[in-house]
């Protein structure tokens, strides 16, 4: 199977400019009708690592999240918002998703917040990988029919930058993100098991 990516500058977080990129985006990989369907659950992993205001360029911009959430609400899916800090400091995945901007975008479109450390979870098993044979990952995950990477761009201490496919760690709920790192000690090791699963 050939992977498909659009690349669009956008020269800030205006929200028109940032609707009008991600548009153009979705349609240089074949647009939305492509991918879901009316009635389609989709959900928005966003990186909410703390609850920190958007301007910090820390999370996933709400603008993104919005242009996302209009061009799905337009094809009528039901929209998923989730994602894990993580930590419980500062507050933690609940706390993230207000401060980030998460729950005001959610309100204007009907979308559903789910905070992946309190849901359910679904083990992941792999007992041929050396290092990490098994973790468990936000069973919304699984229950959606089309998953969304949300990111933030930025750069990461263990793999240079984070991005589209650094950010499904996020399914992984609160402290399992640590022991994952702890012993697999490259995220790459346990997003190829966590991609591997997804795909």
């Amino acid at each position: 199977m050939k992977t498909k990516v659009s690349v669009v500058k956008c020269s800030d977080y205006d929200q028109d400019k940032v609707n009008q990129a991600v548009k153009e985006a979705f349609n240089l990989i074949g647009g939305i009708d492509e991918l879901v369907r009316r009635g389609d659950k989709v959900l928005l992993v966003v990186n909410l690592l703390q609850p920190k205001k958007p301007e910090e360029g820390i999370t996933t911009h709400p603008t993104v999240v919005n242009a996302v959430c209009e061009i799905l609400n337009d094809v009528g899916a039901e929209i998923w918002i989730g994602g894990s800090s993580g930590s419980a400091t500062f507050g933690g995945t609940s706390e993230a998703l207000k401060i980030c901007g998460m729950e005001e975008v959610a309100e204007k479109y009907g979308a559903k917040v789910i905070n992946f450390d309190k849901t359910e979870v679904v083990e992941i098993k792999d007992i041929q990988n050396n290092k990490l044979k098994n973790f468990f990952i936000a069973k919304p995950t699984t229950e959606a029919d089309l998953v969304i990477s949300a990111p933030k761009l930025k750069s990461h201490a263990l793999v240079k930058f984070t991005g589209a496919i650094k950010n499904f760690y996020g399914v992984i709920p609160g402290a399992g993100k640590a022991q994952g790192h702890a012993i697999a000690n490259t995220e790459e090791k346990c997003l190829l098991i966590l991609l591997k699963y997804l795909s």
